[in-house]
């Protein structure tokens, strides 16, 4: 399991599996974000599965699948919200992690400039030259 920190509590990975979930309870994740719809792949593990592995463990499980090219702003208003109201490290995952980057910096683009979250974005290994596309997009311009 590989998580690729963006703040101080959120960080992002690929496709994580059951057994992650204890690896992320023990370095100290409080949350999980699957970010990824089921059926995407033959090969991915169910969310309740990956829910069920999560609660084992003491962890807070929530599916808020997107499709990568078609966020809306709901979701990325769900997002921030489960960032806002969670107590403690979250780990936000998707196939490769792109989708969970790109909700987070959708999220923060009213708040940060647009060159600082791609540049976060860069630093974790996730290219977001496409960003101010989707932020006017989202924002009907």
């Amino acid at each position: 399991m590989a998580t690729l920190p963006l703040t101080e509590t959120l960080s992002v990975a690929p496709q994580l599996t059951v057994e992650d979930m204890a690896d992320l309870a023990a370095a100290g994740y409080t949350t999980v974000i699957n970010n990824r719809p089921d059926g995407e792949q033959a090969d991915q593990p169910l969310s309740d599965d990956l829910r069920a592995a999560a609660i084992r463990h003491g962890l807070t499980f929530l599916h808020q699948p997107v499709v990568g090219g078609e966020i809306t702003q709901a979701q990325v208003d769900a997002f921030a919200r489960t960032l806002e109201q969670s107590d403690g490290l979250v780990a936000a995952f998707c196939r490769s992690g792109k989708r969970s980057v790109t909700l987070w910096a959708l999220a923060n683009s009213e708040t940060m400039d647009v060159d600082a979250l791609m540049a976060t974005a860069g630093a974790a290994g996730f290219d977001l030259t496409d960003l101010p596309d989707k932020i006017a997009s989202l924002r009907g311009r």
